[in-house]
């Protein structure tokens, strides 16, 4: 009898959990509607391609077909892009897409158009878990339509894959049959990816482990060795991210396991500036605070933001969200009810906490909120509108705004979006190879956000060519300035003049590439119309792709960025420490050279000290040092030239008795005084005269 009456109890419980048909029908047309919102012409809106979306595109697409990167890694846990990073998470999911449709946008949308609809069936069911049909549906409701996932859901910005992760854990831990370990397992395996996604994770992922174990407790379904297993699950799979953090924190070498690469950065890691753990401010934190509520109670431009930063929620939302945040700790308090509920507004007070201490607040930064602020919203809104009719009405308003987004995306999104998302500048480049000789360069004005990565994407270029002939200028900032590589150009005839284009042209001389005839110049018209309006029409010929056009002059060929010769005689013997350079003097000038050598071989500071024959040459305080200081930075002098790294500094003219001159680093000083950073040096040569 026993038996049988547990057997009938399972099927009860098992039964609860299964939907009605009437609320499973209109589940499945809100899920509809929402799946169609994120698909349709994904292609087009967006309009173009955004930069960051052709970085993570093309990086995925080399390490398919070439194995390597466009730096050169071999399945990195976090990509060095642009120099100072880009989250791997997203581009490892748009694999399989892009494996399938090529280098295309649309495969590398369709994976963030397809979480986002997985989501509204995540969000469906954690809802449904924690407090049943109705309210299931109206969060629903509320993450179907709503703008911040519609945008973010419609083009690829790898950032926006952690609101996915979040959503995943979430929906673990709000099952009933979250006793089970394989349940809670899984909960916090989404949880620790979600470090992969971006970097207010790194934080964000251990502190909401922490609070999600004490809920589990707290509701009787946590031992202490169960936290432990757990625990040692969410460190395996961060693993490789915290062995990521450890190299760049402590400037170790690049590691390479199993042909995967756990990088260091050519830049100070992007993390140390963003987050005020680092350095912080009080000023910075009130400022961050304020920038907070904006974001929370007025949106400065709601409908129609090219990205996510100028989007924040309209003042009724916030007041709508906080009171779901109330009546779910009034309900612990008093009630003593320490549901799915509670645990959401842990998991949003935190996500909100881990913002504040970033170096900038936006909405981006905000991703792992954003999901848990329309739940808690929906539960606020059915808290408040008792009344059926009531709950109608506001449902209904919300349908009503929704739309009005939803018309205006439509149809006026692509003209305010066309310039952020560099439309047609995809057409105009492969245009432009089509029609230009074999031996003819293409020219990209700078003035567009990091050209190359399009010439990259448009050009399906090959990785190891791209790190054979690249010409960079400071190869160790947070976005590396590339000058040219292959057949490409980043420079303009209306752009000559002043010392920083000086600089910027030698550095092409140095490599080889004619500047003095433009082949091809691609250029943004919206910035660029009087000056197009100005050019002579019998020299050049305007082809316009959208709000881009390239024009049509003679010109000359390339020469090879990897393979530069000195014949100034060598000073300095082979390299005997790590980093090292040799020495070259010619012209009066010092020539620092290296091969091979790599962005992170120039992140190093260079000291150089002049000793004078005489004394008398120098100034009054470098008399009193007995030398001239002339340390630099390596961008300041020199450049990177395919897999070699070149800076000529000009010496003083008065006679010089001796040079010192060599690298040091900035290092931490581990362990006994971890914060603290001292200049560490690598080498040394002094030359005698």
């Amino acid at each position: 009898m026993k038996t049988r009456i547990h057997i009938f109890g399972a099927a009860r419980a098992a039964k609860s959990l299964i939907p009605s048909s009437k609320t499973a029908i209109c589940a499945a047309l809100l899920i509809a509607v929402g799946a169609a919102l994120r698909l349709w012409a994904i292609g087009e809106l967006p309009p173009g391609v955004n930069q960051d979306e052709a970085s993570g595109l093309y990086d995925a697409w080399a390490l398919l077909h070439y194995g390597i990167d466009r730096n050169g890694d071999s399945w990195p846990v976090h990509f060095v892009a642009w120099g100072s990073g880009l989250n791997a998470l997203y581009p490892y999911m748009a694999m399989p897409f892009i494996w399938i449709g090529g280098m295309d946008i649309v495969a590398y949308r369709l994976p963030m158009a397809i979480s986002g609809i997985v989501s509204l069936w995540l969000m469906w069911r954690a809802a449904h878990n924690a407090a049943g049909p109705k309210f299931a549906l109206i969060a629903l409701l509320f993450l179907a339509l709503n703008p911040w996932h519609i945008i973010t859901n419609r083009w690829a910005l790898e950032s926006s894959v952690t609101p996915f992760c979040v959503l995943l854990s979430a929906y673990f831990l709000s099952r009933h049959d979250r006793h089970r370990f394989g349940v809670q397992a899984l909960a916090v395996a989404a949880l620790s990816l979600s470090v992969y996604a971006y970097g207010s994770a790194y934080v964000f992922a251990p502190a909401f482990l922490a609070a999600a174990l004490a809920w589990l407790a707290l509701n009787g379904a946590l031992t202490p060795r169960r936290a432990i297993a757990l625990s040692a699950i969410a460190a395996a799979v961060a693993a490789p991210m915290m062995a990521f953090l450890i190299v760049n924190l402590f400037d170790l070498d690049t590691i390479r396991v199993l042909g995967a690469t756990i990088p260091r950065y050519p830049a100070t890691a992007r993390y140390e500036d963003a987050a005020l753990l680092f350095n912080l401010s009080w000023e910075r934190l009130f400022n961050n605070l304020r920038h907070l509520a904006d974001l929370t109670l007025a949106s400065p431009d709601p409908l129609f933001p090219y990205n996510l930063e100028a989007l924040g929620a309209p003042g009724y939302v916030t007041i709508i969200v906080a009171a779901g945040l109330g009546v779910v700790l009034h309900r612990a308090i008093a009630r003593r009810d320490f549901g799915v509920h509670l645990l959401v507004a842990a998991w949003f007070v935190l996500a909100l906490a881990v913002a504040a201490f970033a170096s900038g607040v936006s909405a981006r930064l905000l991703n792992s909120a954003w999901p848990l602020a329309i739940y808690l919203g929906a539960w606020g809104l059915a808290s408040a509108l008792r009344p059926r009719a009531a709950l109608y009405a506001g449902a209904a308003a919300f349908i009503a705004i929704s739309a009005m987004f939803i018309s205006s995306y439509f149809r006026e999104y692509e003209d305010r979006a066309a310039h952020n998302f560099n439309k047609g500048l995809d057409a105009a480049i492969s245009s432009a190879i089509e029609s230009a000789g074999e031996n003819e360069l293409i020219y990209i004005s700078q003035r567009i956000n990091q050209p190359y990565i399009h010439a990259l994407y448009a050009a399906d270029a090959s990785p190891h060519r791209y790190l054979e002939t690249r010409v960079t200028d400071y190869p160790n900032a947070h976005f590396q300035g590339i000058l040219a590589f292959d057949r490409f150009v980043f420079l303009s005839p209306f752009e000559r003049g002043g010392a920083r284009r000086e600089h910027l042209y030698q550095h092409l001389r140095t490599a080889g590439v004619n500047i003095d005839g433009i082949e091809r110049y691609i250029f943004n018209l919206s910035e660029y119309d009087e000056i197009a309006d100005a050019i002579d029409a019998e020299r050049f010929i305007v082809e316009r792709h959208g709000v881009f056009a390239h024009v049509y002059p003679k010109g000359g060929g390339i020469g090879g960025a990897g393979a530069i010769r000195l014949d100034a005689p060598l000073v300095q013997g082979e390299p005997a420490a790590r980093a090292e350079f040799d020495l070259h003097l010619k012209d009066g000038e010092l020539i620092y050279f290296k091969q091979p050598c790599d962005p992170y071989d120039t992140r190093k500071r260079f000291f150089l000290h002049i000793v004078p024959k005489n004394a008398n040459d120098l100034m009054d305080e470098a008399r009193r040092r007995g030398f001239d200081n002339l340390d630099f930075r390596f961008e300041e002098h020199g450049g990177l030239y395919g897999r070699q790294c070149l800076a000529s500094v000009p010496l003083p003219e008065y006679g010089i008795a001796a040079i010192e001159t060599g690298q040091t680093e900035l290092t931490r000083d581990w362990p006994a005084r971890f914060w603290r950073k001292s200049w560490k040096k690598l080498w040394q040569a002094e030359l005698k005269f």
